[in-house]
């Protein structure tokens, strides 16, 4: 069998190399940080069936997330609809799985590798999964920590002109709350003081002080920002999950897509390894799935994302939705 490698052991990574390692295929991955560590994601699991789950080795991985049966959607602090999910949403913080993934992996013989591996271009055997090349002109910040007080069951999303925040419930009772911000020059500050000061700036008043007055879990603060939403403009490497596609969280599940990236991946590169077709033809295959699943949610994501981070965005869907012109059903599926 053909050897495998991977250069990042984030969510797409380390599902890739499980699977692969199930299958038998030779793999290392390339990670610069140690395990555990906390990372700036939404940390739910929307839309990816159980019969994906069980193929990938996941499901006794995930069998202590917290299971959540609906969404909430907040315009500032009015609630404007609740939507159930057609299967409860699974809530389990990248500090827990991406750690169980490593261990899973390592146990399974592959070869984990704890330093920063760069390249140039296209190599055979090659997996990009490393996320998206960081720009400091980008106009986004990504926001998230953990606090102790579990405040709701259900995936809360709240939304105000610049920016939103989702809260969801994670493993020993905690809350999980990321938000993505426009950048603003003049907000300052650390920790969830940074936090707070985006929170007010996209006039979400009353989440400012709730997260003022939380308990938050030492150590769980996180910030990213310099990224860009949408498909890779490098074509000269074979790239996979946030290093592929990157979906705006609001109207996506990156953590989902992450492990059906990894799920089309793992099959077409199981042909590659056991010498049944070409790396550059397995790859073109794995990338004409990948956008055969995920073209139409991106599109939807590209229409929606505006109007959620505007004052007029906004309106105009909370007016759609008290006249029940809002399709929520059909915008929960198409981006799923």
């Amino acid at each position: 069998m053909k050897a495998v490698t991977i250069v990042g052991g984030g969510l797409a990574g380390l599902v890739l190399g499980v699977r692969l390692r199930g299958l038998g295929v030779p793999v290392t991955i390339y990670e610069k940080r140690a395990y555990p560590q906390h990372r700036v994601c939404g940390e739910f699991i929307s839309g990816v069936s159980y019969e994906i789950l069980e193929k990938l080795n996941l499901v006794k991985t995930l069998e202590k997330a917290c299971s959540i049966p609906s969404v909430e959607w907040f315009i500032k602090d009015r609630k404007v609809f609740e939507h159930n999910f057609d299967s409860a949403a699974l809530g389990m913080s990248r500090y827990t799985l991406d750690r169980m993934l490593s261990e899973k992996f390592v146990g399974q013989g592959g070869d984990l590798i704890k330093k920063k591996l760069s390249f140039e271009g296209s190599q055979e055997g090659l997996v990009w999964a490393a996320g998206k090349p960081m720009n400091r002109g980008g106009k986004w910040i990504g926001l998230s920590l953990h606090m102790h007080d579990k405040k709701t069951p259900n995936l809360e999303m709240h939304s105000g002109p610049g920016g939103y925040v989702g809260l969801s419930p994670i493993e020993n009772g905690r809350t999980n709350v990321t938000g993505l911000f426009q950048k603003v020059p003049g907000v300052r500050g650390q920790g969830r003081l940074l936090f707070s000061a985006y929170l007010r700036a996209s006039g979400l008043e009353s989440l400012a002080e709730f997260i003022d007055n939380s308990d938050v879990v030492e150590g769980s603060f996180c910030a990213v920002a310099g990224f860009e939403f949408g498909s890779s403009s490098d074509d000269s490497r074979f790239s996979i999950g946030d290093a592929s596609t990157l979906i705006p969280p609001f109207v996506g599940n990156g953590m989902s897509m992450a492990i059906e990236s990894a799920d089309i991946t793992a099959e077409g590169l199981l042909k590659y390894s056991a010498g049944d077709c070409r790396w550059d033809s397995a790859t073109a295959l794995i990338n004409k799935e990948t956008a055969k699943l995920f073209s139409k949610r991106m599109l939807v994501a590209k229409f929606l994302h505006p109007f959620i981070l505007s004052g007029m965005g906004l309106r105009l869907i909370d007016i759609s939705n008290r006249m029940k012109m809002l399709p929520i059903g059909n915008l929960y599926r198409w981006t799923r």
